[in-house]
């Protein structure tokens, strides 16, 4: 395969006649087939393509564009458009964490994220926390997809709120790709997610086959594709991470942490990875402290301590209402850095007089 999960392709082709009167689809991929990165790949037309190719090839002339989603194994034409349109050519990413769903478009052409946008993960109207919808959807097959089609909402959601911010028809992105932990996965797909944490942690899948969105009720003309798991407990969202960073390809060990509601970590260089996992439940979200909350306008999401001073910046640049969990991560590092809190946690009383014990 080539580097991509979809290509747009500008083809200007001669209109049939007497002595080449190939069909429409021999023609079109006769033209793919002369790009070198298309010259040995499978390629195959969906019906709704092979609907519209008249009259929209007559009409242009032939000089069309081809629009190709990657399908695990070989690529499918998801549309054909007059003129050229290549540089209009946009993906979807999806980070679907427990607690909020994030979604960027991204520009293809120029490998940049474009727009982004956040919501709070519809799931938790059956749980805060993935324990509850586990048992919320065990054994259940109404439940279980009641929540994936809950997780699906929310997808259209920030659909719709990305093509209203950019102008762009995100549903004709011809590829989406999600990162979630194993349970999220599970329940985007509908799946029972009981076996995530029973023994024997023998997980339904950890690697979903690509498949058209409208399979999973996405409206969108391309394919989804899931980040990879290796474990119950280490799922595409750390996976991802890993990659984006290329831990595995580094010479110095580096450690990677993915915390949420639940807390993963991987160390390791080139030569090794060793992961881990653990429960952080609603810690990060400011579940356990006095002044904590979640990540909203006015939380208090980055902390610094300079010259004695403690320096914020919060959510919209608002006044602080509370402290989040990228905040409270903040603030543990920068009171042991500076000496206001010992290796165990311990605040260290007459290092500042802002500590009051």
């Amino acid at each position: 395969m080539t580097e991509g999960w979809s290509k747009k392709v500008y083809l200007e082709l001669l209109p049939p006649t007497e002595d080449d009167n190939r069909s429409d689809t021999e023609r079109i991929l006769d033209g793919l087939k002369e790009r070198e990165d298309l010259k040995e790949e499978r390629i195959c037309f969906s019906p709704s393509v092979l609907r519209k190719i008249y009259p929209i090839c007559e009409k242009a002339q032939w000089n069309i564009t081809i629009t190709l989603g990657f399908d695990g194994t070989g690529w499918e034409i998801l549309d054909v458009e007059a003129t050229d349109t290549t540089t209009k050519h946009y993906g979807l990413c999806a980070d679907l964490g427990s607690t909020t769903i994030v979604m960027e478009l991204v520009d293809m052409n120029r490998e940049e994220v474009i727009a982004r946008e956040t919501i709070f993960n519809p799931q938790t109207a059956f749980g805060e926390d993935i324990l509850t919808r586990i048992f919320y959807t065990k054994e259940n097959e109404e439940n279980r997809e009641e929540l994936r089609r809950a997780t699906i909402s929310g997808f259209c959601d920030l659909m719709e709120k990305l093509e209203k911010k950019t102008g762009v028809h995100v549903k004709n992105c011809a590829a989406m790709v999600v990162a979630g932990n194993t349970a999220m996965i599970h329940f985007l797909f509908g799946m029972d997610a009981f076996c995530v944490f029973h023994t024997p942690y023998a997980v339904r899948t950890l690697k979903p086959d690509v498949c058209h969105a409208k399979e999973l009720d996405i409206p969108m003309e391309g394919f989804v594709y899931c980040y990879p798991g290796k474990a119950n407990y280490l799922g595409g969202d750390i996976i991802s991470g890993m990659i984006a960073e290329d831990i595995a390809e580094r010479e110095e060990i580096s450690v990677f942490l993915d915390i949420g509601t639940n807390g993963e970590l991987v160390i390791g260089n080139k030569n090794f990875l060793v992961a881990g996992a653990g429960a952080a439940g609603p810690a990060l979200e400011g579940g356990v402290v006095k002044t904590g909350m979640r990540a909203e306008k006015g939380a208090v999401d980055r902390v610094a301590i300079e010259s004695g001073e403690i320096k914020i910046h919060t959510i919209g640049e608002e006044k602080a209402i509370g402290i989040c969990g990228s905040g409270i991560v903040d603030l543990l590092a920068q009171l042991f850095l500076n000496g206001w809190m010992d290796l165990r946690g311990k605040l260290q009383e007459n290092s500042s007089d802002r500590i009051q014990i």
